[in-house]
């Protein structure tokens, strides 16, 4: 999202800002901060951040951060036709055992998204993946998947007995994750019931 308007230093885990999206971001140079980090797994108050600026520079990258959310923004009108990615397993920093067990597979795999509008907003990533021997993969599996490096190698074509087995997984994955948000709803509710029946009789 930011190939035409940065230089990266993927190094230092860093890049130079030149030109900004919009007038309220400012260019500069930016900083990703890391699990591997510690100050990073510090509690984000006035003081931490000072820490940070003063170690890595003006500008901390962050999800919240006004250029974090347009590249979100952006990324999510983005075409996302079918593509063959290919998943780096040994550069990770850490050991992912339940990955290094599909070195060398392949199988197909599906992003949907779904949001819950209740007493407050829910969004979910909901994956529905398969392996080569079309056993299922679990949603832990495929986030965990997602910390790894990976390369876009091209277009993919999918065969109709796949998307529609996927349609069907994501489907199924939507009723539960909707299913749990009622139940977590209703138990939230009740206690809230609880509470106020209590108050009136004190």
């Amino acid at each position: 999202m930011l190939y035409e308007r940065a230089q990266f230093d993927n190094a230092a885990l860093a890049f130079d800002l030149t030109k900004p999206p919009t007038q309220a971001i400012a260019a500069g140079r930016y900083h990703l901060i890391s699990k591997s980090t510690p100050s990073a797994n510090k509690p984000h108050t006035t003081e931490t951040a000072e820490e940070l600026r003063a170690e890595y520079g003006t500008f901390l990258y962050r999800l919240s951060h006004p250029l974090g959310e347009f590249v979100i923004d952006q990324a999510k009108s983005l075409d996302t036709p079918p593509a063959h990615i290919v998943f780096n397993v040994s550069q990770h920093a850490t050991r992912l055992h339940v990955i290094e067990a599909l070195r060398g597979k392949h199988g197909y795999l599906a992003l949907t998204t779904l949001a819950i509008e209740s007493y407050e907003r829910e969004e979910h990533l909901l994956f529905s993946a398969i392996d080569d021997q079309g056993l299922p993969l679990e949603q832990e599996t495929c986030e965990k998947l997602f910390n790894c490096i990976a390369e876009n190698a091209g277009p993919a074509n999918i065969p109709d007995s796949i998307t529609q087995r996927l349609a069907a997984e994501a489907q199924r994955h939507t009723k539960a994750t909707i299913s749990q948000s009622l139940e977590a709803n209703n138990n939230t509710l009740m206690k809230h019931v609880k509470s106020l029946k209590s108050g009136q009789m004190t």
